[in-house]
């Protein structure tokens, strides 16, 4: 009998770890018994990784709906936790990454594998530490002041952790990057926190809600990158480092902020952050070398001023009292809006990609006059729009307003039309008609649905050469400001599905006989 060659066995130790990267904990575990190779590269596996399903979850959560398998399911802990740490003490003492993730509860066994667990963590010299803890009424896990001056991690991530104020000075000489999820921190633990980390480049503090209420991060020369999020009883954020190039700010509400002294920031994010029109004017006019730059849900802004000679992508989203934005950015690439119109002042002339997200509260003739002056701020500046609107009657400019006004997107020449709403069951003609209206003689649109379940359609356009007013005469072009796409289209192709090329007088009457823009 032969045997097929065991070929995964003879590859490098290095990346048969990596495969184990991909393997939950127990099937790694398994590997070991296959041969002496295999459980030395189990043993030799620079990283360890303790999941929540090796925990047996669906037991520990008995104890909150049924007392009287309390003891049970301790036993049957126990058991997991007595062969985890077997497996602890076996291995070589030489650690790249320990992660622990479990439900985390306040009884005896529990704390004493967790001990155990950090306390192997730090005496193998790990480089990346985490301990992703979960809980839902027990108190936080006081972390053991070891972790404090480890010396040999870079990254750390802590989840549902308490820390304490140390008797001497934090010493995490080599750490890069500390991220705090839920964990109970409070202003000068904090500071003695970062302040013992002379290398970090990046600092996540998300839910720290307990007792973080002020945040001053000074001097810190190697920090690149700060987000804090959902962080409610923050009041201050005091930042003042030299090479921070991201700030994430996300659910603050602030009272007093200041960023303004980072001159060397790339990309700012805001969301749900109560800024006001001033505290925005005194910080981003501040920032000379500003490239990405993303408000979102602010609420508190009413007339934003952007001016920024570095800046290539603007997203302003859903900020609802906001009604005036003034963009001055020369090399502005990329730019999202989304709300209801506003007034705007533009000028970007690198601008190469437009998204605007229209949310209609009165579609009445007022809303369509500003509508129709919005959308021709950008006709300068982009070949391609995409517009996001509620439905196919909201983005229709009605035809007696068509008639006076100059189209707005004369130089547009992509549109691309996604309905977040329901669409209307009418003829497809009126929609084409209003949409060439908005964008005369354009090359293609398309015309997309939220609904996932209705197919797309898009439509490509050959033009005959325009008409010359001085010598033709037809009656529906004297009142354009261009001539009517009536009489320019030569063909148009149609894809739904499968591909159609239409010519002649009746395109768009042919159009309505074979598609509907209600069918799917």
């Amino acid at each position: 009998m032969k045997f097929e060659e065991d070929r995964l066995s003879e590859l490098p130790e290095h990346i048969l770890h990596h495969i184990f990267s991909f393997l939950p904990f127990k099937q790694v575990v398994q590997t070991s018994m296959l041969s002496r190779r295999w459980e030395r590269v189990w043993n030799t596996d620079p990283s360890l990784e303790f999941g929540e399903t090796i925990f047996e979850l669906d037991f520990l959560t008995c104890f909150f709906l049924d007392p009287d398998q309390l003891e049970e399911d301790r036993i049957k802990l126990k058991k997991s936790y007595n062969c985890l740490e077997q497996v602890l003490r076996n291995r070589p003492m030489s650690l790249k990454k320990f992660t622990l993730d479990m439900l985390y509860h306040d009884l005896p066994e529990c704390l004493s594998f967790i001990d155990k667990c950090v306390c192997y963590a730090i005496g193998s010299n790990v480089q990346e530490l985490k301990l992703g803890l979960f809980a839902y009424v027990c108190k936080y896990y006081n972390l053991p002041q070891i972790v404090l001056y480890a010396n040999s991690i870079e990254i750390l991530e802590l989840s549902y952790c308490k820390l304490e104020l140390p008797r001497n000075n934090v010493m995490l000489s080599s750490l890069r990057k500390l991220s705090l999820f839920q964990v109970d921190v409070d202003d000068h633990m904090m500071k003695n926190l970062v302040a013992g980390c002379p290398l970090i480049e990046y600092l996540h503090v998300v839910e720290c809600s307990l007792s973080l209420k002020n945040l001053v991060l000074f001097g810190l020369s190697r920090l690149k990158e700060i987000k804090l999020e959902n962080d409610y009883t923050l009041e201050r954020v005091d930042i003042e480092t030299l090479n921070v190039q991201l700030l994430s700010f996300s659910c603050l509400p602030l009272r007093l902020i200041n960023f303004a002294s980072n001159k060397n920031l790339r990309s700012l994010h805001l969301t749900l952050v109560s800024i006001t029109d001033e505290q925005f004017c005194s910080h981003v006019p501040k920032l000379p070398l500003l490239e990405d730059l993303r408000i979102i849900q602010c609420y508190k802004l009413k007339c934003v001023k952007i001016s920024s000679p570095y800046l290539r992508t603007l997203h302003c989203v859903k900020c609802d009292e906001l009604f005036e934005l003034k963009v001055d950015a020369p090399n502005l690439h990329n730019l999202l809006y989304s709300g209801d119109v506003i007034s705007l002042s533009l000028n970007a002339v690198s601008l190469s990609k437009v998204d605007v997200k229209l949310s209609c509260r009165n579609t009445d003739t007022q809303w369509y006059l500003k509508y129709v002056d919005f959308l021709a701020k950008f006709h300068r500046f982009s070949e391609v729009l995409n517009l996001h609107i509620s439905t196919n009657e909201d983005v229709m400019v009605p035809r007696e307003l068509r008639q006076i006004l100059p189209s707005p997107l004369s130089s547009v020449k992509h549109l691309n039309l996604r309905l977040l709403g329901g669409p209307i069951n009418f003829s497809i003609k009126k929609l084409l008609d209003g949409l060439l209206w908005i964008s005369p003689h354009a090359k293609s649109i398309y015309i997309d649905y939220h609904d996932f379940s209705k197919a797309s359609l898009k439509f490509e356009f050959s033009y005959k050469k325009q008409l010359n007013y001085k010598e033709e005469t037809i009656s529906c072009c004297k009142s354009l400001p261009v001539s009517c796409w009536q009489h320019c289209i030569e063909k148009v192709n149609v894809e739904k599905k499968e591909s159609h090329d239409l010519k002649g007088a009746a395109i768009f009457e042919t159009i309505d006989l074979l598609y509907s823009v209600g069918d799917s």
